[in-house]
């Protein structure tokens, strides 16, 4: 009788710890995914080179704890192909910056080396986690948090006429940089979680995500910088033109539609009485526009790497590793500059070998997505092709977000069979 009576409250105290174990872990999976965005948070207390520090260790220690104190799984067999290919990229790497060096081309050739290794890293294990589906964790809530806090301070920004680390001027308007730390990554950051809100929306339905989604999309177009709405368009009209040319019709349900319009409504109103409306619409168009503010010199970067590429003499695995680069002038004292794509950047950063093991660790995450989330495939799409004409390749918070689609789809099907 005693020993029932010890094994029923032994049994008790490891549900209890169970329970424990899954409280924490939500705690800590929200301030990782705070961390990754919020760089310009902690630029309100530290130097723009410790907020760098503290985003490395706080992700370094989320990835420790999730495998060792959490006990979270790695998919073993996508891990061993993923791994094969770091290794390819890893000695790419190496023989970059030997080149560099050689050929004395300046730059920080290990030190840059050192940072893309760590995000290649970082992509493969976060794409390889698989959580506890007992512990029925809502990454889509906690994404709609983020949305809220990101675009709260952005919108307080231009309301106010408040510059957070990392914004600017457009004209008399705050271009927003909310918490990111950079009016270009708010933008690009916002429209990453928007996407991920639309998926959990689709196949859950619930308003939460809806609603998330809804002001994403405002706060990407309030924020004046391009390259969220191109991430927005990229994902939905290759998923638009499968729905309707394939013949698969989108079932939409009165009460949603009805919250759509309410909150359009209220969407149009709030812009007609703080900002004028059509600035928001001549900035989104001018991305077109090769006359435009910012695009002529990104043309000529462009213009710049492909000669540079043209004319290099080590194109298989590049020549100027720490060089083309806009990592090293901002953490280190050595010059650097960028080419405004993430593609050139690599190719002439690590070569043609380098660029292509990179490119295969972000591809090969559509591997571990669920078949019925067809959206996410087009959302992959949309971020693989951003990095053309954007230099995102290289942050923290692109390639951790991106990497985060494996996680979100193995998510949004475990709500959905418990739901």
């Amino acid at each position: 009788m005693l020993e029932k009576t010890l094994l029923k409250w032994l049994i008790m105290k490891l549900k209890m710890v169970k329970v424990k174990l899954h409280i924490i872990y939500k705690i800590v999976f929200f301030i990782f995914l705070f961390t990754v965005v919020s760089r310009g948070f902690f630029e309100l207390f530290l130097e723009k080179k410790t907020a760098f520090l503290v985003q490395i260790i706080i992700i370094s220690f989320f990835i420790i704890t999730s495998l060792l104190f959490f006990k979270v799984k790695l998919s073993s067999k996508y891990l061993s192909i993923q791994a094969l290919i770091f290794v390819v990229f890893v000695f790419s790497a190496i023989f970059s910056s030997i080149i560099t060096i050689y050929l004395e081309n300046g730059g920080a050739p290990f030190f840059y080396s050192g940072i893309m290794c760590f995000l290649a890293f970082v992509s493969i294990f976060i794409s390889s986690f698989n959580i506890n589906k007992t512990w029925k964790i809502d990454i889509g809530k906690m994404i709609v948090i983020l949305v809220l806090l990101l675009f709260g301070v952005a919108v307080y920004e231009q309301v106010t006429n408040t510059l957070m680390p990392g914004a600017w001027w457009l004209g008399t308007t705050v271009r927003p940089a909310s918490l990111t730390g950079s009016k270009q990554h708010y933008a690009i950051i916002l429209s990453i979680l928007t996407l991920y809100l639309f998926q959990y929306w689709l196949i859950l339905r619930e308003n939460t995500y809806l609603i998330g989604f809804f002001l994403g999309v405002i706060g990407v177009f309030l924020s004046l910088t391009r390259s969220g709405a191109m991430i927005l368009f990229l994902a939905f009209l290759p998923y638009l033109c499968y729905k309707f040319y394939i013949k698969h019709v989108m079932k939409i349900k009165k009460t949603v539609l009805l919250y759509l319009v309410i909150g359009g409504i209220f969407g149009i109103v709030f812009l007609l009485i703080y900002f004028d409306l059509q600035f928001f619409f001549d900035r989104m168009l001018s991305s077109i526009d090769t006359k435009s503010a910012g695009n002529g010199e990104r043309l000529k970067a462009w213009f710049r790497g492909i000669d540079m590429m043209l004319t290099s003499n080590n194109l298989l695995l590049g020549q100027y590793t720490g060089v083309v680069t806009n990592a090293t002038r901002t953490v280190t004292n050595t010059k650097s500059f960028v080419v405004e794509s993430g593609t050139l950047q690599m190719l002439l950063n690590f070569g043609v070998i380098g660029f292509l093991s990179f490119y295969f660790i972000l591809f090969n995450i559509f591997s571990r997505i669920k078949k019925n989330q067809v959206f996410l495939f087009f959302v992959l799409f949309s971020f693989l092709c951003s990095t053309i004409v954007y230099q995102s390749i290289e942050t923290i918070p692109f390639i951790v977000l991106v990497s985060l689609i494996p996680l979100v789809s193995n998510n949004i099907k475990t709500l959905s069979s418990i739901k």
